[in-house]
């Protein structure tokens, strides 16, 4: 079965419409990782936004010690660049 990659992608930042709070933000991450490998994804995307990194800081703690996380990256500039982080998932099973 081939994974597919940047299929989803969740987002991170507050917003007017989307007050998620930073104690929430592991959960939600966490629970968003799952899916996408539950769904056979190999490459999916994290959009925090940029402003002074309180959210990026936030996600990336978590990847860096996610077992299902292989590696991470700012995502290209037209992807988000520094205010999104593109993650490599490993295989599950």
């Amino acid at each position: 079965m081939s994974r597919k990659k940047w299929h989803f992608r969740i987002f991170c930042h507050a917003t007017k419409e989307n007050e998620i709070s930073h104690k929430n933000i592991p959960s939600v991450v966490e629970e968003y990782l799952e899916q996408c490998i539950q769904a056979g994804l190999s490459e999916v995307r994290i959009v925090h936004g940029r402003g002074v990194g309180v959210q990026r800081n936030i996600v990336r703690s978590l990847l860096e010690k996610h077992p299902l996380v292989d590696s991470f990256q700012d995502a290209s500039p037209e992807a988000g660049g520094w205010g999104a982080t593109v993650v490599v998932l490993k295989r599950a099973g």
